[in-house]
């Protein structure tokens, strides 16, 4: 899971693979680490069935924790995706109880949340996610406690925070979320009608997410427009 904070795919993917091999020995035979790859590389189709052999398997068994990042992976998707209302947590406690899904994981709530108009599930997630982040004073969790402030359609953000938010992460090297945050400046920008600004954001955003074999924001990609996402989001 730190690899996958970096943005190495590749080596998350090797990690999650070993990872699967012990559980299968040890009679596990389905388990969260690919899910949470396929959801990264936007692999739509095997994303969805993997989480539904996940939840079925956590649900059996009686593993909640598997169930936390099962309803994380297809947040990842959904978001890019741009189904926002199918990107919430089946329950958004179980985010909490995890120390990575705390720092990763809430940021996504946020996100959806405030996208498909559920402000009060959005201002607690919030408030959850500071309580965490400003103690520990890292860059990653200061810089994703930044970027949910642009995430609201309706309300003009502050180009500062933004600016934040972007150079919090950029300590942190070429990561997913440095890539996220590029994407939602970008987002902002063209709703403030800055369009020539904005492509330039979504494009380092779109570059980034390339390189690191991320294909799950797909609505960062040059020419998707906010007419495309609604109709799928419809279709879905």
């Amino acid at each position: 899971m730190s690899e996958l904070l970096t943005g190495s795919l590749a080596a998350v993917r090797a990690h999650f693979a070993e990872r699967a091999e012990i559980m299968a020995t040890v009679g596990r035979p389905s388990d969260v680490g690919e899910l949470v790859v396929l959801a990264w590389r936007g692999r739509e189709t095997e994303a969805r069935a993997a989480a539904a052999a996940v939840t079925r398997y956590a649900t059996e068994h009686g593993h909640g924790w598997m169930l936390a990042f099962a309803d994380y992976a297809r947040a990842v998707l959904e978001l890019g995706l741009g189904n926002y209302r199918a990107a919430l947590p089946g329950d958004p406690g179980n985010y909490r109880d995890d120390p990575f899904l705390s720092i990763v994981g809430l940021p996504d709530l946020i996100e959806a949340a405030s996208r498909c108009g559920e402000r009060a599930v959005a201002a607690e997630a919030t408030a959850e996610f500071a309580a965490r982040a400003l103690p520990s004073g890292t860059a990653m969790a200061l810089g994703l406690l930044a970027c949910p402030k642009r995430c609201w359609p309706t309300t003009p953000t502050p180009r500062g925070s933004t600016r934040n938010a972007i150079e919090h992460l950029s300590h942190c090297g070429e990561t997913c979320r440095k890539a996220r945050a590029h994407l939602l400046y970008g987002e902002w920008l063209r709703r403030q009608k800055r369009r020539l600004d904005a492509r330039s954001q979504l494009r380092v955003a779109h570059e980034m997410f390339l390189r690191m074999g991320a294909d799950a924001l797909r609505r960062a990609r040059p020419g998707r427009t906010c007419r495309d996402r609604r109709a799928r989001a419809q279709a879905n």
